[in-house]
């Protein structure tokens, strides 16, 4: 399992994303990545939506964890954002998303993104985090919110 502090870079946080559908996210937050990663921006985007086709990535509770195997990228890349107006999502309980968890994995690693997106989901279920990431100001509030209540989640 890759930590989320491993994974978010304080410029790969959104605090207020405006984008119009699915995609639109995917784009933006795949750019972001692509501005200090390796990663074939195009590629990505295709696994992305090929994963959504299977079934969407929403949790529940506004949270979605968009993922995919990505051959060729060193590692794990992390993006989150927070979106200025919830979408669509087709979530297990109706409701729109708004916070946006974004996975790439090497797709060596498979065991790895399963046990990470496993680890992610666990951590954003909690309903103070959500509450929480919807109220701050600024990424490195939302940065520390993360890591604190990912350490939180992993003790219990």
């Amino acid at each position: 399992m890759i930590l989320i502090e491993e994974l978010l870079s304080l410029d790969a946080i959104f605090v207020s994303l405006k984008v119009r559908s699915r995609r639109h996210a995917f784009e933006t937050m795949i750019d972001c990545l692509a501005e200090t990663h390796a990663l074939d921006r195009a590629r990505a985007l295709g696994l992305l939506l090929e994963r959504e086709k299977l079934g969407s990535t929403a949790t529940g509770g506004g949270v979605a964890l968009p993922h995919a195997l990505v051959e060729g990228i060193d590692g794990a890349l992390g993006c989150f954002a927070r979106l200025d107006k919830a979408i669509d999502f087709d979530a297990p309980d109706d409701k729109p998303v708004d916070l946006l968890f974004l996975l790439l994995v090497d797709s060596a690693h498979g065991a790895q993104h399963a046990r990470t997106i496993a680890h992610i989901s666990l951590v954003m279920s909690q309903k103070p985090l959500r509450d929480a990431l919807r109220r701050v100001k600024n990424r490195n509030e939302m940065f520390d919110l993360l890591t604190t209540h990912e350490h939180g989640a992993t003790r219990g």
